[in-house]
């Protein structure tokens, strides 16, 4: 290491060691402010009965970790002996959170633990801010937090829908769609609700682990729900009977389309069993069928695939061919008026529901899904949630929606 080098090193861990003395100093000045005077401890109401009673022990420590450093601090315990409860009003006055952190440090907690395995993220908190927190602390820090977006028998949505006058001319489109994680008995699905305008990346989310019919909860007590019945929506997802029967109950005025993909992956399925490895006719079969669809005949497809199914039932040996055939047309038969590829098309509305499934990825799978991780249901429903909230507001909103969580819930 050159001399100018060795001569950069020394000037900047100085100029550290003078920043660590001013924190310790603010700390210091902190505690001063917070402790209670021991010479002065009058009488305080108790928080249940209200009636006023003596200090039972003085000057209490407690030590409270912010971004500048710990602060440890003194104050009066009191005790009403009627209603059996012990007290710190001192506690109360500076409204300070039971976690023994300030506000702005549990955000850089939950920012960490919503985004790695709390193992990790109690690392990285120690790392990048000095701050200590064990992994089980983060983990029943987490928990506590996030308690509120989905207590008690419904949800309490806190983000509002991107809907206004301003944009009325824009059509909303609504996706959902599921996929697994694993939770400690078994595999588990996950909806996930993709709420956006067109052509826009920004959007809300919602998920939900344990009760599908929840998604009608969350989406009609939003703000901006009402607004829907007004505009133009465009609904995706793939030919689950659910995803349709939901938006009949909220959403029955909206344009609902089957994800045009995964119909080509049902027609490339069926052409797999109805013709042999390297048969010619596979291609055309595929092509010609997804041709029609995109013309906006599905009715004609229908029809002919019924054609194709009375043909092989009279020949033998064939079941498994009739069978994947019967399965492509009763999936074409439920969602034929799900069908109108042309119309989207023409409208130059998307006719594929990517955006969702990618979103299941990033949102969901991004921190439920790593190696080796099990997940209690209450666990997968809190951090589910919580991934949909911090995805729809951002990391620099998410802490001010949840503290508005907290205070619908209280």
């Amino acid at each position: 290491m050159n001399q100018k080098n060795k001569g950069y090193l020394s000037s900047y861990h100085a100029s550290l060691d003078r920043l660590q003395q001013t924190q310790d100093a603010e700390c210091q000045t902190l505690a001063a402010e917070w402790s209670e005077p021991r010479d002065f401890a009058p009488h305080r109401p108790c928080p249940r009965c209200g009636k006023l009673r003596p200090v039972k022990n003085y000057a209490v420590p407690r030590t409270i970790s912010t971004k500048i450093g710990t602060v440890l601090f003194r104050r009066h315990y009191y005790y009403c002996a009627c209603c059996r409860l012990g007290f710190y009003p001192r506690d109360e006055e500076l409204g300070l959170d039971p976690e023994d952190l300030t506000d702005d440090v549990i955000a850089l907690a939950l920012d960490f633990a919503l985004n790695d395995p709390f193992e990790l993220s109690a690392q990285r908190l120690e790392l990048h801010h000095q701050i200590k927190l064990s992994a089980t602390k983060m983990q029943h820090l987490f928990g506590r937090q996030t308690a509120p977006l989905d207590a008690g028998e419904k949800p309490r949505p806190v983000v509002e829908l991107p809907v206004s006058p301003r944009n009325a001319h824009q059509p909303v489109v609504i996706q959902n769609d599921g996929s697994m994680i694993r939770r400690t008995d078994d595999w588990h699905e996950v909806k996930l609700l993709r709420v956006g305008l067109l052509n826009q990346t920004d959007a809300v989310y919602f998920a939900e682990t344990r009760d599908k019919e929840r998604f009608e909860d969350w989406l009609r007590e939003a703000r901006g729900f009402s607004q829907l019945r007004r505009r133009t929506v465009l609904w995706l997802g793939d030919g689950a009977p659910y995803n349709w029967g939901l938006q009949q109950r909220l959403c029955p005025h909206a344009q609902g389309l089957v994800d045009f993909y995964h119909v080509l992956e049902k027609v490339s399925a069926c052409a797999a069993t109805l013709f042999k490895e390297g048969d010619y006719c596979a291609g055309p079969f595929v092509a010609t069928t997804t041709k029609l669809l995109l013309r906006a005949e599905a009715k004609l497809v229908i029809s002919q695939l019924k054609e194709c199914q009375l043909l092989l039932g009279a020949a033998r040996g064939d079941k498994g061919r009739r069978e994947e055939l019967r399965k492509l047309i009763g999936y074409l038969v439920r969602n034929r008026d799900r069908l109108d590829y042309k119309f989207f098309l023409e409208n130059r509305w998307p006719i594929g529901s990517g955006a969702i499934e990618s979103a299941h990825k990033w949102v969901l799978q991004k921190r439920m899904k790593q190696a080796g991780m099990k997940w209690s249901p209450q666990n997968a429903q809190q951090m589910a949630v919580a991934r949909a909230v911090y995805a729809s507001v951002g990391p620099f909103n998410f802490y001010r929606f949840l503290t508005l969580a907290k205070q619908n819930a209280a």
